[in-house]
């Protein structure tokens, strides 16, 4: 059996550690898609992130059996057509929150306290001081109630902050004040400082973060996005940043990745870009490996229907909500 594993930076580690728990398959990696397409003919087992999710790629690798998406996302995986059959698709979710919790606070101090002007006038040489804003009795709104939206209410709510949760699943919390219903999305926008996206790339969530919703937001408060760039209809943001419609934002995730250079997201002042690096830390390779040893042990055995992380069905339900 061969295994490709594909990333650019963990790809040699995890493929190491399948080697020495699993002598018997054959694993071989690529820094990227382009360059794995040589191996995929004849893999059974792809290992790679959403950002590897090329149709070329897959359209030749026709003894596939089973992808592992390294990630939580597997939409990518999910909108191609070579996939179309494939009957074996598992994530990693659960892994993300304490990571990407981190992150989200990062983004709101650094909101509130404008952080990047700070950096800026230290790259000038600038010694202005100019007053901050304290994260401590602020609100926010979190869409998307999973494993990361727990542990960013969890944080928050140590923060002495307000918690509400957009989500179809209601449950007994002791982190969120209050519910909003995914039909009450705008509602809940427009009673936070912080509209805070990690919801899934489904098909009722794409472009739900449009010009009615930015309407909604009160003009001091910020968008965060560290689920997908999908979700946003970036026109709509980009002009509620230019018009102050909302005061700032700040996005892990984009329409398209890398940012086009001619973005004008780029340039606005009151908005931090990085490179959808929320969840990714030096320690990955520990938190992932262990739902890739599980899963490869079952399925050498044959007992797929005990892989964790199934994500079933396959290919989306039309209309399907988190």
């Amino acid at each position: 059996m061969k295994v490709l594993v594909i990333d650019h930076l963990f790809a040699e580690e995890i493929a190491s550690r399948l080697r020495a728990d699993f002598p018997d398959i054959d694993v071989v990696t690529a820094p990227g898609s382009q360059s794995a397409q040589g191996d995929a003919a004849a893999c059974d087992v792809i290992m790679a992130l959403g950002m590897n999710a090329d149709e070329t790629l897959f359209a030749q690798a026709k003894n596939l059996k089973w992808v592992q998406s390294l990630g939580a996302g597997v939409d990518k995986f999910q909108s191609l057509a070579a996939l179309d059959k494939l009957e074996l698709l598992t994530n990693a979710k659960g892994i993300h929150g304490p990571q990407i919790a981190e992150m989200t606070i990062l983004f709101m101090i650094s909101l509130l306290r404008d952080f990047p002007a700070l950096v800026r006038q230290q790259d000038a040489k600038n010694w202005r001081r100019f007053p901050g804003r304290k994260l401590q009795g602020r609100s926010i709104a979190i869409w998307g109630l999973g494993t990361i939206g727990e542990e960013i209410a969890r944080i928050c709510h140590a923060f002495g902050m307000t918690v509400s949760a957009i989500t179809r699943t209601p449950r007994d919390h002791p982190f969120i004040d209050r519910y909003y219903k995914p039909g009450e999305l705008a509602e809940a926008a427009s009673t936070a400082d912080f509209l805070l996206a990690v919801a899934p790339a489904t098909a009722e969530n794409v472009g739900r973060l449009n010009a009615d919703i930015f309407e909604a937001m009160r003009a001091d408060s910020y968008l965060i996005n560290v689920g997908r760039g999908s979700l946003v209809v970036e026109p709509d943001l980009i002009a509620a940043l230019k018009t102050g419609a909302i005061a700032g934002a700040a996005l892990d995730v984009a329409s398209a990745e890398p940012l086009p250079p001619d973005n004008p997201l780029w340039d606005m002042p009151n908005t931090i870009l990085t490179p959808h690096v929320s969840g990714m830390i030096e320690e990955y390779p520990e938190q992932v490996y262990p739902i890739v040893k599980t899963n490869m042990a079952h399925f050498l055995a044959g007992r797929t229907d005990q892989m964790i992380n199934r994500v079933d069905p396959v290919k989306p339900l039309t209309g399907s909500t988190p």
